[in-house]
């Protein structure tokens, strides 16, 4: 069964990846198996818990069914636009650092 695009990001700039060009991602609908890998990580001085970017962008990959390296090439304005995508899919509240 074909994963459900829920989400498409046209880039900012689009990437090269071997001799794939890039100019969008299509982020299917996550699943519990997109977050597994998840790790929270807690702020030494105030106790608070977050998520961490790299680990958000591995949750992107594998929702956009491309490999991290893929993301690992975004510019920065892309890849804040699909870390807010990724957290938009998230309960309120949790932060990110």
């Amino acid at each position: 069964m074909a994963a459900t695009i829920v989400k498409t990001l046209p880039l900012s700039e689009p990437i090269t990846w071997g001799s794939l060009e890039v100019t969008e991602l299509n982020f299917s609908k996550p699943k519990a198996r997109h977050f597994r890998q998840m790790a929270v990580a807690q702020d030494a001085a105030t106790g608070d818990n977050f998520i961490r970017f790299g680990t958000l962008m591995d949750v992107a990959a594998a929702m956009c069914g491309v490999v991290p390296a893929v993301i690992d090439e975004l510019s920065a304005a892309d890849m804040f636009a699909v870390i807010a995508i990724v957290q938009g899919f998230m309960p309120a509240g949790q932060k990110i650092g």
